[in-house]
């Protein structure tokens, strides 16, 4: 019989999962309030789980990596629209005790980055398009396949029913 380590203050792939999905729901809801223009979300790149390179209690630890999430068309490209998109998503980060995130802008492309108390690390991206993504805080994997984390069905329009 073998003994499961301890999950003592490292959280379970699941509850990890899950924490990311509402993340990303709630800043992608964000930021099409602010800008519906940007007419939902797709993965632009597939979302994974990577080791860590920390251990709990001698248990190796991955980290999830969101999909990148992409809007469907480009957002205004105006700096003022810009700075509404981040305030919007800041709004979604602070519930979730996070500072203000930290902006650098580069060849005309916007990354801001929020550090959650969590551990969990939120990025907003604003060039062509608006793109969020997800790195998780360190967790404990399970043999059980956790739920995919991308919202972007749910951040989509339906097609229209008939």
């Amino acid at each position: 019989m073998t003994t499961a380590p301890s999950t003592v203050g490292t959280p379970a792939q699941a509850a990890v999962h899950d924490r990311v999905r509402e993340l990303l729901t709630a800043a992608g809801r964000a930021l099409l309030a602010e800008q519906p223009s940007l007419q939902g979300f797709e993965d632009a790149r597939p979302e994974r789980d990577r080791p860590s390179g920390e251990s709990a209690e001698g248990a190796p630890t991955l980290v999830h990596v969101s999909a990148l999430l992409a809007a469907r068309r480009a957002p205004d490209p105006s700096p003022a629209a810009a700075d509404a998109l981040v305030r919007a998503v800041d709004v979604v980060a602070r519930r979730r005790r996070s500072a203000p995130g930290a902006s650098r802008t580069r060849h005309g492309i916007r990354h801001v980055v929020w550090e959650l108390e969590d551990g969990d690390r939120l990025e907003l991206v604003l060039g062509v398009r608006a793109a969020l993504r997800v790195i998780s805080a360190p967790f404990l994997p399970s043999p059980e396949e956790a739920a995919p984390t991308s919202p972007a069905a749910v951040l989509s329009p339906r097609a229209p029913s008939r």
